[in-house]
């Protein structure tokens, strides 16, 4: 009955147990890479367009963002429109508030407020949106499921979540959000980073991406921007 599927579902099988790198040399090494990386790769990088990639790039280095998340969050914030705005006043690639960009910009790296046009800006939108980013994952003990919740909905918000569903399997934590389209976008950027990294390597990187979430959700966060772990002192949270 199985007949020629059987290979496909040893492979299925694999694949669930190995991460997305894995998967990859594995199916490379046998000839068996499906789209995106053969057929569909055309489809794929319609779907997951790349622009930006010198922005990207410097906001890594000031951040250490991976590339290939930050790829995928733009996606999903701009769709790689620098002149976006939301209805709650976010602006560019990252979809960065003034007052976020000022809550990093002045305390942490000793540069003037910005303004709107600033935001625009491609190099700045994206060195102020990586930093922010990246602390908040710091805040979260590295559970960048949390904290791009809370970039997403609003770190106050993800704090209501965290009071309530604490401690909770990270998997558990995220179909526990109340906010449906917090919970699409948090999916949608988990399945998308490995792709971009796979449909535009090496330029997002010479290692596959396979995020990883730590088992539980954390029952505490840490400070802001604090100088304990060698961040920027005196920068405030965005609620």
């Amino acid at each position: 009955i199985i007949g020629g599927a059987s290979g496909d579902l040893m492979l299925a099988s694999y694949l669930r147990g190995h991460s997305m790198g894995s998967a990859v040399s594995y199916r490379r090494a046998t000839g068996m890479l499906p789209a995106p990386w053969r057929q569909g790769a055309r489809m794929w990088r319609t779907s997951l367009p790349l622009d930006y990639a010198e922005a990207i790039r410097h906001g890594h280095e000031s951040s250490g963002l991976d590339l290939a998340l930050t790829a995928a969050i733009i996606r999903f914030e701009s769709n790689f429109n620098p002149a976006s705005h939301s209805h709650a006043g976010a602006i560019g690639l990252l979809q960065v508030k003034r007052n976020t960009g000022n809550n990093v910009a002045v305390p942490c790296l000793g540069e003037r407020k910005v303004s709107r046009r600033d935001l625009e800006e491609p190099m700045r939108n994206l060195r102020l949106g990586s930093i922010y980013i990246r602390e908040l994952i710091h805040r979260h003990h590295d559970n960048w499921a949390v904290a791009l919740a809370a970039y997403n909905a609003g770190p106050g918000t993800a704090s209501w979540w965290l009071s309530r569903f604490a401690g909770l399997n990270s998997d558990t934590f995220v179909e526990q959000i109340t906010y449906p389209n917090t919970v699409g976008y948090l999916k949608r950027i988990l399945g998308v980073t490995p792709m971009y990294w796979s449909l535009h390597y090496p330029l997002l990187g010479r290692k596959p991406v396979a995020p990883e979430l730590p088992l539980q959700v954390p029952d505490n966060v840490l400070p802001f921007l604090d100088e304990s772990g060698g961040r920027c002192p005196g920068a405030k949270e965005d609620s």
